[in-house]
């Protein structure tokens, strides 16, 4: 499998992942095509409706 320039597995292009916190809100994330931003939504809770982009990157990967 091949990696995005900023070192994501380019598997979660695409996909969305939703997840709820204790205080009732949900959100749902999904990485950008590009594969060096990361979109989230508030799709309940007192956020509703919140939006943003994010540019993500990843360490190095590091043997120990």
């Amino acid at each position: 499998m091949g990696s995005s320039p900023g070192g994501w597995d380019l598997a979660f292009i695409g996909k969305a992942i939703e997840f709820g916190v204790d205080d009732g809100v949900v959100l749902r994330d999904s990485q950008g095509p590009n594969g060096v931003t990361l979109t989230y939504e508030a799709i309940a809770g007192p956020n509703l409706g919140a939006i943003e982009d994010i540019d993500i990157s990843s360490a190095a990967e590091v043997d120990v």
